[in-house]
């Protein structure tokens, strides 16, 4: 009776495993970032993977700072960003860079000055 609970146990234990890495294999990697305002500049893992590293943990949604107002359409955006993953979806983000902001589904968020410095070093001309 001991060995078959044993089998049991061992057996629901890697089971129980197996699942936690299938659901951490779905999460779909950025791979490319477009840049466009006048000139369009492109990101790809291939040529730069750090600088995609450093912009995709800045856009953080989750973890961006909230400045609680609506996007003012007065101001326009200095660079649309398009994260595609590697499922060829994308999300569109709009910054302003001198404002050190970017809008992304209504909401304002601040842009950190490090990735303001990186992104001018990117996509300006």
């Amino acid at each position: 009776m001991k060995r078959i609970l044993m089998i049991l146990f061992s057996t629901f234990l890697l089971f129980g495993c197996s699942m936690n890495t299938n659901t951490a294999s779905k999460v779909n990697p950025i791979i490319a970032i477009v840049g466009a305002y006048g000139n369009t500049g492109v990101i790809t893992k291939e040529n730069d993977y750090e600088s995609i590293k450093k912009l995709v943990k800045a856009f953080d949604i989750k973890k961006a700072q909230s400045l609680n107002q609506d996007v003012e359409e007065t101001d326009p955006p200095d660079l649309t960003l398009y994260f595609i993953n590697d499922a060829g979806k994308a999300k569109e983000i709009n910054t302003n860079l001198e404002k050190g902001i970017y809008a992304y589904k209504g909401n304002v968020y601040k842009i950190n000055p490090k990735t303001v410095q990186l992104l001018r070093d990117l996509f300006s001309n």
